[in-house]
């Protein structure tokens, strides 16, 4: 049987964040431990999915979930932990 991983690393904040289904480019910097010039630069390369919605452009969150290794636990679940 599969163990949860352990969500205790992320604050409060990170775990709400986590529960959206996008996240905003801060948010995103904030959870991987990234500053906004290189969550950006990561974006402009394609490093970092994203898509803008107006002139806000956001990261799906199910992806930082998973670069996280937290893409087997459920968002409800991660905003619950």
């Amino acid at each position: 049987m599969a163990s949860t991983p352990s969500l205790s690393f992320l604050c409060e904040s990170d775990r709400e964040a986590l529960s959206a289904p996008t996240l905003s480019v801060i948010d995103a910097g904030r959870v991987l431990g990234v500053g906004k010039t290189t969550i950006y630069e990561a974006i402009r390369s394609g490093e970092v999915p994203s898509f803008r919605v107006g002139r806000r452009v956001r990261v799906p969150s199910a992806w930082v979930r998973a670069q996280l290794c937290l893409d087997d636990v459920p968002a409800d679940a991660v905003a619950e932990a």
